[in-house]
């Protein structure tokens, strides 16, 4: 099961990085659609570099990237006690312009 929702989550990527370089090349910039396409996965790797190296991204007027580690804990499951691990969940929060 986990390994369908990483292909769902590739593909979103793919087609995210696909699109904006499409905007990217019709909104009047000279570039060609392989110089955006490239453009954009260098910013989603930059992103991502930096998040996964303890440092948040944040953009302005768009949001802020980031890492939040979550504590070990219990938690109660179909009348069981169970034990949730700690991780660390890659999180977005949306600038005060982006939400309207």
């Amino acid at each position: 099961m986990a390994k369908a929702k990483a292909k769902t989550k590739s593909a979103t990527t793919v087609t995210l990085a696909r699109e904006l370089a499409e905007h990217m090349t019709g909104a009047g910039m000279r570039c060609s659609k392989t110089a955006a396409k490239d453009a954009v996965g260098f910013l989603f790797d930059q992103i991502v570099a930096h998040v996964k190296g303890g440092h948040p991204v944040r953009i302005k007027g768009f949001g802020t990237f980031r890492v939040r580690a979550t504590k070990a804990r219990t938690m109660k499951a179909f009348g069981k006690t169970v034990r949730v691990k700690a991780k660390k969940k890659f999180v977005f929060r949306p600038s005060s312009e982006l939400k309207g």
